[in-house]
């Protein structure tokens, strides 16, 4: 099932030597992989960038995490308050698997170099057999120490993030 989702996903992008100037031309699931790659690692190189599509997709394989792009990206605790009083599912701050999905910003990205080369990196990563990561789950910026990281074993460091599975 995943692998007929990643060829889908493959098989409605435009070329990779042109990403789309447009984002409504890309797929819902590829948007979110790019999303989550602009808002993590935009500011990387595109090794970094590349993790972090690794990482999401290593996710979309694992049982333990959803089983669309979407639902690894945007998986997080959603506030029962917004919910009863706007009829809206905001995440709670500080309880997404991803944190640029619940700091309270935009979510929206602009065409531009990093888009550009974000899309590059996603859709490398979406079609590659040789992976950076070396399977990796889980990662975190070089400046935080996280609890769970202890649990975990050390794969790479790539820029400014450390990759664990």
């Amino acid at each position: 099932m995943i692998n007929y989702l990643i060829s889908l996903l493959l098989a409605s992008q435009i070329s990779v030597a042109t990403p789309p100037a447009e984002l409504n031309q890309v797929s819902s699931e590829m948007y979110c992989l790019v999303q989550n790659v602009y808002f993590e690692a935009g500011n990387q190189a595109y090794a970094g960038k590349r993790a972090v599509a690794e990482v999401t997709i290593n996710r979309l394989k694992d049982k333990s995490y959803p089983d669309t792009i979407c639902g690894v990206v945007k998986q997080a605790e959603m506030s029962k308050w917004w919910k009863e009083q706007y009829g809206k599912n905001v995440p709670v701050k500080h309880k997404c698997q991803f944190s640029w999905y619940c700091d309270g910003k935009s979510d929206k990205i602009k065409y531009s170099d990093t888009w550009r080369s974000s899309y590059i990196a996603a859709h490398d990563a979406l079609k590659s057999i040789r992976h950076l990561t070396e399977g990796s789950t889980h990662y975190h910026a070089t400046y935080v120490n996280p609890n769970w990281a202890k649990r975990l074993t050390f794969i790479v460091r790539i820029g400014d993030h450390i990759f664990y599975r």
